[in-house]
């Protein structure tokens, strides 16, 4: 019983989006925009997907080897701001 409720209110929903898009040219025109450019896209990605993604794990892993490197960096420098504060205190006690 719950399931065929659940699968009714499904394709209840379903039918209002559809009439909705049918109903809205401006979404139809772009829906049909969409289509043109994955069918542009596809072949590309088919083609050089794979180095594309090669290329992106590339530049996120230096990405965040470079934000590694900058955090170690601030850490050292706001330590050492801290030490000569200390000792700046220090000197004058």
């Amino acid at each position: 019983m719950r399931r065929e409720l659940i699968e009714s209110y499904y394709e209840e929903y379903q039918r209002e989006l559809e009439r909705f898009l049918e109903s809205d040219p401006e979404m139809i025109s772009l829906e049909a925009e969409i289509h043109h450019y994955i069918d542009i896209l596809e072949p590309v990605l088919r083609d050089a997907g794979q180095e594309m993604w090669q290329t992106l794990d590339r530049i996120i892993s230096a990405k965040n080897a470079m934000e590694g490197i900058v955090a170690k960096e601030m850490y050292i420098r706001g330590f050492l701001d801290y030490e000569r504060l200390v000792c700046e205190k220090d000197c004058k006690i």
